[in-house]
């Protein structure tokens, strides 16, 4: 059943991008669920607003990680809480964070379960930089 919506989820994202497509006579790039962008992805976990839902969405998409991947126990639950994290930034409101950490423990990789301000993100992003170049 999890699974089941998690796909469901995405494929709502898909047709919503198609449908923005045509509206704009835009080609669009046909692909399946199981071929969703990133983009695809964020959009679907910016859309639950309900705690019941987002622990379906994170029950399938633990399914769909250990099954795509092969990925299994804590390994695909930190992939699942950092990807689920990674949404934050995207303009998630602080209650919808909120309710993302408190169903499954989802973090933002850099900024954990805080909203850092424009100044803020750029200074961390700056950080990264520098440590990576290294």
């Amino acid at each position: 059943m999890s699974l089941a919506f998690y796909w469901e989820c995405i494929g709502k994202q898909v047709e919503q991008d198609r449908a923005r497509h045509e509206k704009y006579k835009m080609q669009f790039k046909e692909r399946s669920p199981g071929q969703h962008t990133i983009s695809d992805f964020i959009g679907a976990v910016l859309d639950i607003a309900a705690e019941a839902d987002a622990r379906k969405f994170y029950n399938g998409y633990l399914e769909a990680a250990r099954h795509d991947s092969g990925i299994e126990g804590e390994a695909a639950e930190k992939l699942a809480r950092s990807n689920i994290g990674w949404c934050f930034g995207e303009g998630m409101s602080p209650e919808r964070i909120e309710m993302w950490s408190r169903v499954c423990g989802a973090a933002h990789p850099v900024f954990g379960t805080k909203t850092p301000s424009p100044e803020e993100a750029f200074a961390a992003g700056l950080k990264l930089g520098k440590e990576h170049r290294r």
